[in-house]
């Protein structure tokens, strides 16, 4: 498995929406559909690996874990104050 380009939406510290982006077939016009952050939401892009199919709940959370992971080493650290 390679890694995706990934949209993710986040609250706070909680994913709210993943969405892994697809190339068009060849030809083809890419898709149009989107998601988009609402109010005191987030949106970041992410490469991540993803799971050729979520067969069940446990496959969609561990794959919602790695995309905390991965949010989380993307975080900036933050300058201590004197």
């Amino acid at each position: 498995m390679s890694a995706r380009k990934v949209v993710v939406i986040t609250q706070g510290s909680r994913v709210v929406g993943t969405q892994v982006v697809l190339d068009p077939p060849a030809g083809q016009p890419a898709a149009s559909a989107a998601l988009h952050a609402g109010p005191g939401q987030k949106l970041h892009v992410l490469d991540v690996v993803v799971p050729e199919a979520f067969a069940d709940a446990k496959a969609m959370l561990a794959f919602h874990a790695t995309v905390q992971k991965q949010l989380k080493a993307k975080k900036p650290a933050r300058k201590k104050r004197r």
